[in-house]
């Protein structure tokens, strides 16, 4: 893609500043903030769901339909002439027969233009970037000799990439019939569907019945199955797209707004966006990020396996993390974008207080030994399972750790060194070693434990040694000082080095 084409899209390198805005609620028509001016207001675009079957707005009066004709740039000379004419005496005048079609036409383009319209290259007769280019240098070129229509060189200077290409392709929309400029609706309304996520992810339910297509051993052969899944299902998402009447669609744009990722900023609803001369909201090709990046997070976030009711298959659409008091699930949401590019659609957040005791020794309630966390549920795109260990590597390990516990403790025993006074037992140890993980980590529900496990650590004692914090301490010691006496042979080697020869 070029680099005009990508600028009009939004990826301008040259990116002019935009006043930070809140995205409110975005249904059936976006209207400017409300901080904006009172003809901001006035000529706000009007976005419905599918402007080609019903009217982007309700039925407006002739005089303010005129007003707000006269505000864009669309009427030619005379029509301006005649439209001035009859919003100056608007009371003894009727309107012009052909203000309705021409307010409705100049609707269908604002509402086009603003949802990123480009025509086809078949429609232009070649490549849509040098064809902007063309007429966008040839409009200046008329400028310059004063041969436009309400406009004039300093306001073409002042327009963005966008608003120029608003201006010249108006022509190619005008001669588009109301068959054309209807499905060229319904195409750039089902991508900002799709942007906002309207059936993308397996969770709404794609890629549905229909084998994946095969993987070979190939290098890049994953790469292109993927490739193909993708055409597979837009293709498969646009004819849906298509079968849906008006409020079906209407239904679904609102259900994909109301689950959209709210991390990103869709539109651009910013005094300072214009269309046809007039201030009115625009689609951002790519999203943008809402609020700063937080570089090197100082949270700690821990992924946790999902609760399982006994007898319930482990569910592998949602994840859940332990997080911070203070760390919203929007903060997690982001995170999870931000360092690992993690999309979720939905987010569940849980605190879990701890218990509240009586202490006989104090005489009062105090709290328990549990501690206060927060849990925080987060739904996924794709299947997620969680890793388990299986049946043969727990018993490898355990087996292993048994052993070197057993060592130890046989070797200080012998050498007359420091005591292994604490033990764990083994019982939980055992039963998880009787546990299917494996097949609990695919989904099979959780079965209860037996009474007596199959699987029986052998010790004697029934109890496997523990460190104690003496111990620990001791061993850190022995560490230090043998770093500390290769340090000081290091220095010593290097200090003979640089000393000066006899």
């Amino acid at each position: 893609m070029s680099l005009l084409v990508r600028r009009l899209q939004g990826l301008s390198l040259e990116a002019r500043p935009r006043a930070a805005v809140r995205m409110r609620a975005f249904r059936g028509i976006a209207s400017t903030p409300r901080w904006a001016s009172a003809p901001a207001q006035a000529t706000a675009a009007a976005v419905s769901v599918d402007a080609s079957v019903s009217p982007v707005a309700p039925a407006l009066e002739a005089s303010r339909q005129a007003r707000q004709l006269l505000r864009w740039l669309w009427l030619n000379a005379d029509q301006r002439h005649e439209l001035t004419a009859y919003v100056d005496a608007a009371d003894q005048t009727a309107a012009p027969a052909w203000l309705p079609a021409t307010y409705h036409a100049a609707r269908q383009y604002r509402t086009a233009r603003s949802r990123r319209w480009l025509p086809d290259a078949e429609r232009v007769g070649g490549r849509v970037d040098a064809f902007l280019r063309e007429r966008i240098d040839a409009m200046r070129a008329r400028l310059e000799g004063g041969a436009a229509e309400g406009l004039s060189l300093e306001m073409w200077e002042a327009m963005s990439l966008d608003e120029q290409a608003d201006v010249v392709l108006l022509p190619v929309w005008a001669r588009m019939t109301e068959e054309e400029r209807s499905a060229a609706l319904t195409r750039v309304t089902y991508e900002c569907a799709r942007r906002l996520g309207w059936r993308s992810g397996y969770s709404a339910g794609y890629p549905g019945a229909g084998a994946p297509p095969a993987v070979g051993r190939a290098p890049g052969s994953r790469t292109a199955a993927r490739r193909a899944l993708q055409a597979t299902e837009e293709a498969r998402a646009w004819d849906a797209w298509q079968a849906l009447t008006p409020e079906e669609r209407r239904a679904e744009w609102e259900t994909a707004w109301r689950l959209r990722d709210r991390s990103v900023v869709y539109v651009d609803e910013a005094p300072t966006t214009r269309l046809l001369g007039a201030p009115a909201p625009r689609w951002f090709a790519e999203p943008q990020r809402a609020g700063a990046l937080q570089f090197l997070p100082n949270v700690t976030v821990r992924l946790v396996r999902n609760h399982t009711p006994r007898g319930q298959p482990y569910d592998a659409w949602k994840a859940t993390f332990r997080v911070p008091l203070h760390m919203d699930k929007h903060q997690l949401r982001s995170f999870l974008l931000a360092v690992y590019g993690l999309r979720t659609t939905w987010a569940r957040s849980m605190v879990y207080r701890s218990s509240i005791v009586f202490s006989g020794r104090q005489r009062r309630r105090v709290v328990g030994k549990d501690r206060t966390f927060k849990k925080v549920e987060v739904g996924l795109l794709e299947p997620f399972v969680f890793p388990g260990v299986t049946k043969d590597f727990l018993r490898v390990n355990l087996f292993q750790q048994e052993m070197m516990y057993e060592e130890r403790r046989l070797l200080l025993k012998m050498t007359k060194g420091r005591r292994w006074r604490s033990h764990k037992s083994v019982r939980d140890l055992s039963r998880a070693l009787d546990r299917d993980w494996a097949a609990q980590s695919a989904g099979a529900p959780d079965e209860a434990p037996t009474e007596r496990p199959t699987a029986q650590l052998l010790v004697r004692k029934r109890s496997v040694p523990t460190a104690r914090h003496g111990n620990i301490l001791s061993v850190l010691a022995e560490r230090r000082a043998e770093r500390e006496a290769r340090l000081q042979t290091y220095l010593d080697e290097q200090r003979q080095k640089s000393a000066p020869s006899s």
